[in-house]
C-alpha cells in the first residue's frame, strides 16, 4: 500500500482583522452617539426658545405691572396725601373752635376795659397797647381780670384763663415747635402757622380779639395778629413785645422779640428800648402778616415809627 502525498493540497484561511472591526464597531457607536445627542440638543434648543419666548413674554408683563405699580403708588401717594391734608385741616379746625362761653367773657372782658379795648388812632396809645398785652397774657394762663373770674368760675367750673391756656396749648402742638428747634426756627414756624392759618380783613369797629377769638375766626386786622403772634412767641419761650406804630395818616401793630439776631434771615431792630419802658436788650421789629423771609423790606418798616410798646 502506498500514500501519495503530493495529491493532497494544503489551505490556510485568512485571519480576521479585529482592530477594524472594533474601529467599525466604535464608528456605529458614536455615530449613534452623536445622533442621541443631536437629537437631545435639538430638544434642548426647543425647549430653550420656548422658555426663552415664554421669560420675554413674562419680562413684557413684568414691566407692564411694575409700571401698572408706579401709577398705583403714584395714586396711592397723592390719596395720602390728599388724606393728611383733609385731616389736618379738620384737625387745625376742631383745635382752632372755642365755645362760646369763652367767646362771651372776652366781650364782657372788652366792656369792662372800655375806651381800650378798641383801636382809635390819636387816643392814648400805651393803653390801647396794654389792653392787647393783657389779651396775650391770659391767653398764656395769667390771670388779668378778678373782677369777671367769679362769675366764670360759677358758670363753668373752671378760671377763665386755664381754659383759654389748655385750648392755646393744643394750637401751639399744632405748630410742632421742638425742643430742638432754635428760636429763629421757632419764629419761622411761628410766622407761616399764622400765614397758612390767618388772613387779613379789617374790623367793623376796630376791636381788639383776643387769640383764641383771632384763630376761631381765622381773620383779623393787625392789631389781632400782633395779640396773637406775641402770645405763641410767648409760648415759645421768646420775650414780645406788642407795640403800636404811626406813620402820620395810619396806625399799625406789630410784635418787637427781644433777640440778638434773626440770621440767615434779615431784619429790623432796636438796639434798645428802655426809654418806652421795655427790658435792656436788642428789640427785633416783626410783621405778623407775612413768614420770615419777608421781615427785611427798608420801604414797608421804615414808614412806621413807635408810639407806644408792652412787653407780654
Amino acid at each position: 500500500m502506498s500514500y501519495e502525498y503530493d495529491s493532497y493540497q494544503w489551505y490556510e484561511y485568512p485571519k480576521r482583522d479585529k482592530s477594524k472591526l472594533v474601529l467599525s464597531i466604535t464608528v456605529i457607536i458614536l455615530v449613534i452617539f452623536l445622533a442621541l445627542i443631536l437629537f437631545q440638543y435639538s430638544t434642548l434648543l426647543s425647549e430653550y426658545q420656548e422658555l426663552y419666548s415664554e421669560a420675554y413674554s413674562l419680562k413684557s408683563e413684568k414691566n407692564s405691572l411694575l409700571l401698572l405699580v408706579n401709577r398705583l403708588e403714584g395714586e396711592i401717594s397723592s390719596l395720602k396725601e390728599s388724606y393728611d391734608t383733609l385731616l389736618l385741616r379738620y384737625q387745625t379746625s376742631e383745635t382752632l373752635r372755642i365755645n362760646h362761653l369763652i367767646a362771651d367773657y372776652y366781650d364782657e372782658v372788652r366792656s369792662l376795659a372800655g375806651a381800650p379795648f378798641r383801636r382809635n388812632r390819636g387816643s392814648n396809645y400805651f393803653e390801647q397797647v396794654k389792653f392787647m398785652a393783657e389779651l396775650a397774657r391770659h391767653s398764656l394762663g395769667r390771670a388779668q381780670w378778678p373782677v369777671l373770674e367769679g362769675r366764670f368760675y360759677e358758670v363753668s367750673g373752671e378760671q377763665s384763663y386755664i381754659m383759654a391756656m389748655r385750648k392755646m396749648g393744643e394750637v401751639f402742638r399744632l405748630i410742632d415747635i421742638r425742643d430742638t428747634d432754635n428760636y429763629v426756627r421757632k419764629v419761622e414756624k411761628i410766622l407761616k402757622f399764622i400765614k397758612s392759618n390767618i388772613h387779613y380783613v379789617k374790623d367793623y369797629d376796630n376791636v381788639f380779639l383776643a387769640p383764641l377769638e383771632t384763630l376761631t375766626f381765622r381773620s383779623g386786622d393787625c392789631d389781632d395778629y400782633a395779640i396773637l403772634a406775641a402770645s405763641l412767641f410767648e409760648m415759645a419761650g421768646i420775650p414780645s413785645a406788642i407795640g403800636i406804630f404811626t406813620n402820620g395818616t395810619a396806625d399799625h401793630a406789630m410784635v418787637l422779640l427781644r433777640l440778638d439776631s434773626l440770621s440767615p434771615y434779615g431784619f429790623h431792630y432796636y438796639q434798645d428800648l428802655t426809654n418806652i419802658g421795655l427790658s435792656p436788650g436788642k428789640w427785633i421789629l416783626i410783621e405778623p402778616q407775612v413768614t420770615i423771609e419777608w421781615q427785611y423790606d427798608p420801604k414797608w418798616f421804615n414808614q412806621w415809627k413807635l408810639q407806644a410798646a408792652v412787653e407780654v
